[in-house]
């Protein structure tokens, strides 16, 4: 499907194969322990400033080495487009042995979940209320403007849990709805819901 043909819900060009049959499914932390944290994360600015304004929140769930939040990100922005503010910065790594390249998120818990997530439920958040964007979209990824299976990703090549050679019955955008909502919006997940089965994408 090439750029006039893609579908285009809320602005995004969404690959023909997230309305498809994949063998993804939803993460289950337990089975992989947080392969997909092997390394930190571009976040844009404006949820960097959120960590930083519930720092009182966070620490209390990390480490004691952890807690000095003028070590959660490495402290350089740039500029990307696929981010809401136009600049982004990556959160910090910590050495880890059991980990892809021996390093992961800063915010990764010897338990292998994440501390902002545990943190943000503890506290009556949602539960991604403080987990960078493309933390709580992974395997999904936004690209120049698409919505897209991040399969080129390395930690997405290592078998990680949310990928499966087992067969699968749904296609992704039902399997994975709740990271689809979060991308695109309920509104637009349900158009999407509609282009969808109008379009009726065969099954590879």
């Amino acid at each position: 499907m090439d750029d006039e043909e893609a579908l285009i819900i809320n602005g995004l060009h969404i690959d023909s194969r997230l309305l498809d049959v994949q063998p993804v499914r939803r993460c289950d932390i337990t089975s992989c322990h947080g392969v997909c944290c092997s390394h930190g994360v571009w976040l844009d600015v404006r949820e960097k400033a959120n960590i930083l304004r519930h720092a009182h929140v966070i620490q209390p769930y990390l480490p004691a080495e952890r807690r000095d939040e003028q070590l959660w990100f490495r402290g350089y922005e740039v500029t990307d487009r696929d981010f809401p503010s136009g600049r982004c910065d990556s959160t910090n790594t910590v050495t880890d042995a059991n980990k892809l390249h021996g390093q992961a998120c800063v915010f990764l818990l010897p338990d292998a979940r994440c501390a902002l997530q545990v943190a943000a439920t503890a506290n009556g958040m949602h539960r991604w209320a403080l987990k960078p964007f493309f933390c709580a979209l992974y395997p999904l990824v936004l690209d120049e403007g698409w919505l897209e299976l991040d399969d080129e990703n390395e930690l997405y090549r290592q078998e990680a849990c949310c990928r499966h050679t087992i067969h699968v019955d749904e296609p992704l955008y039902v399997a994975m709805k709740e990271e689809f909502v979060h991308a695109l919006g309920e509104r637009a997940y349900l158009q999407l819901c509609r282009s969808a089965e109008r379009a009726r994408v065969p099954v590879s």
